[in-house]
């Protein structure tokens, strides 16, 4: 006898899932499916100090995503009694149901993907199967939160800053209010949730449930903020899902869902049901877009003040790294002796040679580019990023060109120091914007040379965090560098596990390397955040590279945080080179400078040591000896390094002796390695002295060796006699 199994039933369509799984969203009682669902995929258990194991359950593959959450929640409120009492068998059995539905849903979005991808790579295995809309609803519906609720919450006062009148006037509380309720509903709902955990230990097993811990009254909010309760009911009642709306539109996976929008369910007068905290701090940042472009007399104001925000922010976030100096706004460019305007960058930032150009929109994605329209979903991307992109691309290339001028909001004239090494180029969108990193593999369309990186395509979340900790100057630019040039090699749902790979790991990659991260990599940023933002115990630093080289106590640290204050081009490049090595060459590089200096500091000579890797090279002195003369030694030392080791680039750095490590001067030589007579003389006569290369020591003493006199010509070039030199 045959029993059919789940494996030999025929695959069913979408729409047959979705109708099953609205019938049992539907059943009586499935509010407490909900919240079991809720509190199992959302609330972490914090002992002492907050660690990877206590996040685990947020990247669990067997978590259901907030997406999965909202259409439960959309469908069990076109029943009548979700909020009914359920015994402990059916609520079991709802929930493993529920679970195997959401799982088929998975599959039959996968499944009709899956014949596209095949025949895409039979008729041209050059072309992206990706790049369609029916490839793009998976990741856009699963590719879970762009933004932590406490982002959605602080970047609200900044978003509707300029909107507050008319908030009042419309809605009868202000932003500000609107924020403490939030952040009241959220401190409360936690609170609440674990004393409903706490209750059930008194409760007999049949009614045990966590319903209650999601529900809360107007005056709850008053007794937690201290705001009247007239204010919280009027922004309560403004995210309250309508009465007599049961969500009938919301028949397929991609449809509005009316829950998203207004999260918050009226169980009786002045009391509500909020499964989602989160959820309720992402309407109030998304929503009054909606309501504000309702307003015919006021919509283009707040489109207005929207681009505002999304310019004025990013520029806050990079002035928290590169400073205020260095940094500029809504900067105009114009070919020289010409009125007319070329273009314009939304918020440039100038250190040394490099340069950054960030392209701000507020442009969203709609409800037809998320249900696979490809039309639309092309169009969406176009508006929102490829159009940034150009323009961003197009500034790029007249700061290369040296026939522009700059100018700030004063029409005064940016200070343009010299040659542009490299230009990094950031489209940032405003809103929550689904599976962007995977419409940007697919869709963009961008240039890659040696002067102007890919793009990064990301949101001011991100932005948020990555300016958190990239906190200088050389870690932000190093950290570009390499994953801009990365574009292709690396795969991510999105930006938060590439930066989390790098900030432990050092972010770097081989040419035939391709990785693909899942979101648990950020598990220590998310630790560092929550203990930093929402002062739950934990590290504030994630280990590994902000601990490692960044450190300002170590010696080296002291050094980047000089180069970076100087911005000198020549020794950028040296700032970003350290960011390269190893953890025992950046050992070696501390133990090296601490030697050397102290040594200068006890017997007032100076001292040097070398080290060579990866095709490159450093030569560091210590002296107190004058400026001039000890820059000119260091650079025939240098010169001879970079011969004798056969490269293309040498870095020399002069330090002052003693515990300071105060950075004198810098240089590179930059130029291509070629054979010379009078180098091999110099290196013949070079006194021996080893070098690090590779991690190895090598004296190169393969190498004719000539004894010099004290007052012959010293062998570095210098033209001084030897004992005035190297000898010293």
């Amino acid at each position: 006898m045959h029993i059919e199994s789940d494996a030999d039933k025929p695959l069913r369509s979408e729409q047959e899932v979705f109708a099953e799984l609205e019938t049992l969203c539907r059943a009586p009682g499935y509010a407490h499916v909900i919240a079991h669902f809720y509190f199992r995929d959302n609330f972490i258990k914090v002992g002492e100090k907050l660690d990877s194991q206590d996040l685990a359950c947020l990247h669990s593959f067997e978590r259901l995503c907030r997406n999965e959450i909202s259409v439960l929640l959309g469908l069990m409120v076109k029943g009548t009694s979700y909020l009914d009492s359920i015994d402990q068998q059916a609520l079991s059995e709802m929930i493993e149901r529920s679970e195997k539905l959401l799982l088929e849903l998975h599959h039959t979005m996968n499944d009709t993907f899956r014949p596209i991808f095949m025949e895409a790579l039979k008729a041209d295995p050059s072309v992206n199967p990706f790049s369609s809309g029916i490839a793009q609803r998976e990741p856009i519906f699963y590719s879970g939160e762009s933004a932590y609720d406490f982002q959605f919450t602080s970047f609200s006062l900044d978003k509707y800053r300029h909107d507050t009148d008319w908030f009042i006037a419309n809605k009868g509380y202000s932003v500000k209010e609107a924020v403490q309720i939030l952040q009241a509903v959220a401190t409360f709902q936690n609170r609440h949730v674990m004393e409903a955990l706490s209750e059930l230990r008194s409760r007999a097993m049949h009614e045990w449930t966590l319903l209650p811990g999601f529900m809360f009254s107007i005056d709850d909010i008053h007794h937690e903020s201290g705001i009247t309760k007239e204010i919280i009911s009027s922004f309560l009642r403004s995210f309250c899902c309508p009465k007599g709306v049961n969500n009938d539109a919301f028949n397929a996976i991609d449809d509005f869902n009316y829950l998203n929008a207004y999260p918050l369910i009226e169980v009786a007068q002045d009391h509500y049901l909020c499964f989602q905290s989160y959820g309720l701090a992402q309407a109030f940042y998304e929503t009054p877009f909606f309501w504000m472009n309702d307003d015919k007399a006021y919509k283009n104001k707040a489109s207005e003040h929207r681009g505002q925000f999304t310019e004025a922010f990013s520029k806050s976030r990079l002035e928290s790294v590169f400073g205020p100096g260095r940094v500029y706004k809504n900067v105009t460019i114009r070919e020289k002796h010409k009125k007319d305007v070329a273009g314009e960058i939304d918020v440039l930032v100038l250190f040394g040679d490099r340069a950054i150009v960030l392209q701000a929109k507020s442009k969203k994605l709609t409800l037809e580019a998320r249900r696979g329209n490809e039309l639309a979903l092309t169009r969406d991307f176009q508006l929102s990023v490829q159009d940034s992109y150009n323009q961003g691309l197009n500034c790029a290339k007249f700061l290369l060109a040296g026939s522009y001028e700059f100018f700030d909001t004063t029409e005064k004239t940016l200070p343009m120091s010299g040659a542009i090494e490299e230009i990094y180029i950031a489209c940032i969108v405003s809103d929550h914007y689904p599976g962007l990193n995977f419409q940007a593999r697919a869709f963009l369309e961008y240039e890659d040379s040696e002067q102007i990186a890919p793009p990064l395509v990301t949101d001011v979340f991100f932005l948020d965090v990555l300016c958190e900790f990239l906190h200088s100057p050389l870690l932000l630019i190093s950290y570009l560098n390499r994953r801009l040039r990365y574009m292709e090699q690396v795969i991510s749902f999105n930006e938060f596990s590439i930066l989390g790979y790098h900030l432990r790991r050092n972010l770097w990659i081989e040419d035939n390397q391709i990785f693909h991260l899942h979101d648990d990599i950020a598990t220590d940023i998310d630790i560092a955040l929550l203990s930093r933002r929402a002062g739950l115990p934990g590290a504030t630093i994630p280990p590994g590279l902000l601990t490692r080289v960044a450190n300002p106590d170590l010696p080296i640290g002291k050094i980047l945080r000089e180069i970076e204050h100087r911005a000198q081009p020549s020794i950028i490049d040296f700032g970003l080179l350290v960011f390269t090595f190893s953890e025992e060459t950046i050992k070696q590089l501390n133990n090296g400078i601490k030697r050397i200096c102290t040594l200068t500091a006890r017997d007032g000579r100076q001292h040097d040591f070398t080290i060579a890797i990866a095709g490159t090279g450093i030569t560091i002195h210590s002296n107190d000896a004058p400026l001039e003369m000890s820059t000119k030694r260091l650079k025939g030392h240098c010169e001879i390094r970079k011969y004798a080791c056969k490269t293309n680039k040498w870095f020399g750095l002069l330090l002052s002796g003693g515990p300071d490590f105060n950075l004198r001067n810098g240089l590179r030589l930059d130029f291509a390695y070629e054979p010379s007579e009078i180098m091999d003389r110099r290196l013949a006569a070079m006194p021996h002295a080893p070098t690090l290369m590779n991690g190895k020591i090598h004296d190169f003493s393969g190498c004719v060796k000539q004894k010099v006199g004290r007052n012959d010509p010293c062998p570095c070039g210098s033209g001084k006699k030897f004992k005035r030199c190297c000898l010293i």
